[in-house]
């Protein structure tokens, strides 16, 4: 039987649906490995929110003095929220697995600093005027 280019097409659309469905299997599975490691292995620091996009949000954090970026899925987050500060969990042994939570915004000044966040020098403050 020949194929025409509606069957192609088809079969095209049904291979193209299948890999879909396996990354997101993959990636889901990922997500858990990466959640049961740091329920393993939590440390829970200070984050700041460096940019919110329609589709996930940047973040830094720091542990053992080395800085790490993060992304959080939080479509809906409002601009307002950029460079505040919030709870971070993350993995002791793969410091790079953090979750952010959002609903947790720090203010107290003292754990922010102690977390790795400096206040900026007096010289970078005027060199910005």
């Amino acid at each position: 039987m020949k194929l025409n280019k509606n069957h192609f097409s088809l079969l095209a659309f049904v291979a193209f649906l299948t890999f879909l469905f396996f990354e997101a299997e993959k990636t889901s599975k990922q997500e858990q490995l990466i959640n049961e490691d740091i329920d393993r292995n939590l440390f829970v620091t200070v984050a700041k929110l460096k940019d919110c996009g329609r589709y996930n949000s940047s973040y830094i954090y720091y542990f053992d003095k080395k800085k790490y970026d993060g992304l959080y899925d939080g479509n809906g987050d409002s601009d307002s929220k950029i460079g505040k500060y919030f709870t971070v969990e993350i993995s002791k042994k793969n410091p790079e697995f953090s979750r952010l939570i959002i609903e947790e915004e720090i203010n107290d000044s003292i754990k922010i600093s102690n977390s790795g966040f400096r206040k900026k020098k007096l010289d970078e403050i005027l060199d910005a005027k």
